[in-house]
């Protein structure tokens, strides 16, 4: 098959489905099909993978014109509903078929309203209509999915959400690829870029509670919201809260592999891709908001707190406990090792990609 995925790229942008996407590439790569990225916005000179990587703006004519020259069999979308409906559009008179790959809520919800906390008034006023805009577009790429010819899910709870009537979960897949990290105290490890939805905030608050711990608390990841700048920079700061900044994936899971455990604060999404590192790197996780298809509490891979009162409660147990930890931190290995194998779910895509190819309907 000649395959083109379309989404960002982690070379460029380091998030969970870039990541996602990334291993689906190198493995169909590896089963010798023929794999173009397109890698929106993408600015790299040279992406060093064993597939091709274009960059694009996702413009019409562009699309055509790359579709025209690249004559991929099929089209593996996984840049949420930006500029879908153009984008498939652009798919279709060139005749090509599309598989459309959710990544979180806001892919599959016709109405999302884009939250934005502690805003002032003159920034909540200008928040409010820009998403107007934001909303009256999200909502017209909705009809994109009208021209998809497939749908592949992450999670039980993602199913039967689109107007798509072939589809398929699985789940991700997880890169154990690492960096050896040291670190001369015992830590808790955070990850996420800092934004609002993320909550970072949580996380600084939960340091504080333990400052005289011995423990620290690291945060990874990179700034996309300048009101942390001042909170990080801030003198009075917890002690024992430490920032690294952006780091690659592989130093991410690096850093994974030394901590006591993952905190997790962030707003409900997808599926968090830091916790199938740290599930695959026997690491529990401690989860404030949110357990992707009830699988922490109904596989003991860490704790679902819903409050902060018993995230602090959680936090002490785990750092506590080390019986505990080893414990939980064995479970979340062996369940990493069934549920996020590559190869399985790599065998489980290049199957779904050739049904949808060679379905004439």
């Amino acid at each position: 098959m000649r395959i083109l995925i379309i989404n960002k790229h982690l070379k460029d942008y380091l998030g969970g489905s870039e990541v996602q996407s990334d291993i689906i590439a190198c493995r169909l790569t590896g089963r010798e099909h023929k794999v173009i990225y397109l890698a929106v916005n993408g600015f790299q000179k040279d992406y060093s993978v064993p597939y091709k990587v274009i960059g694009t703006s996702l413009n019409f004519l562009d699309l055509i014109n790359i579709f025209k020259v690249e004559r991929p069999d099929i089209i593996y979308w996984r840049y949420n509903r930006t500029k879908l409906l153009k984008s498939v559009i652009a798919a279709k008179l060139c005749r090509m078929k599309i598989v459309f790959a959710i990544s979180g809520p806001s892919d599959f919800e016709i109405w999302f309203y884009s939250k934005r906390k502690n805003l002032r008034p003159f920034e909540l006023i200008k928040h409010t209509i820009g998403s107007v805009f934001y909303e009256i577009d999200y909502l017209i790429n909705y009809l994109g999915f009208y021209f998809i010819d497939g749908v592949i899910t992450q999670l039980n709870n993602q199913t039967n959400k689109l107007p798509v009537s072939r589809e398929i979960t699985i789940p991700n897949s997880v890169n154990l690829t690492n960096i050896s990290f040291t670190w001369d105290r015992p830590y808790v490890v955070w990850v996420s870029n800092l934004k609002s939805t993320k909550n970072p905030e949580i996380f600084f608050k939960l340091a504080k509670e333990f400052e005289s711990s011995g423990i620290d608390f690291i945060m990874v990841g990179k700034i996309q919201d300048k009101k942390y700048e001042i909170v990080l920079n801030d003198a009075t700061k917890p002690s024992n809260l430490r920032y690294l900044g952006y780091k690659t994936l592989e130093e991410t899971n690096g850093i994974i592999a030394s901590s006591l455990f993952l905190v997790h604060t962030c707003d409900p999404e997808g599926f968090p891709n830091v916790m199938i590192q740290a599930w695959a790197f026997g690491k529990p996780t401690i989860s404030l908001n949110y357990d992707p298809d009830n699988l922490i509490e109904q596989n003991q891979l860490g704790s679902f707190s819903r409050d902060f009162v018993t995230l602090v409660k959680d936090t002490r147990r785990f750092i506590e406990d080390q019986t505990l930890r080893t414990a939980v931190g064995s479970k979340a290995k062996e369940f990493s090792a069934n549920l996020f194998n590559p190869k399985v779910n790599s065998d489980k895509i290049e199957r779904f990609l050739f049904e949808i190819l060679n379905n004439k309907a």
